[in-house]
């Protein structure tokens, strides 16, 4: 898969639609977790998932992305974006 290196507004005004990738396959014990957030994608609610690295951030949001009911509701309206390269940061007055 290309490397998109874009600000995240930008990622999404390219008519290209880039493939999603494939549901995890080692994906266990996170049933519960799993449920709660179709819950909230339904309803339309953001969702920050965050964590150290290996502990499943990726495998749970590849698993909603492929989920039937998120397919669904949001049809095409589903993207991936990695931001491994990506930097963030808060500024608090």
């Amino acid at each position: 898969m290309p490397r998109v290196l874009a600000n995240p507004v930008t990622l999404f005004i390219h008519s290209e639609r880039p493939p999603l990738p494939p549901t995890p396959t080692n994906f266990f014990a996170r049933d519960e977790i799993v449920t709660q957030l179709l819950g909230l994608l339904e309803n339309f609610a953001s969702v920050l998932l965050s964590g150290g690295v290996g502990v499943g951030k990726t495998a749970i949001v590849l698993s909603l992305l492929h989920h039937d009911r998120v397919e669904g509701r949001f049809g095409e309206n589903r993207h991936f974006m990695r931001c491994n390269d990506l930097t963030f940061f808060t500024i608090v007055p």
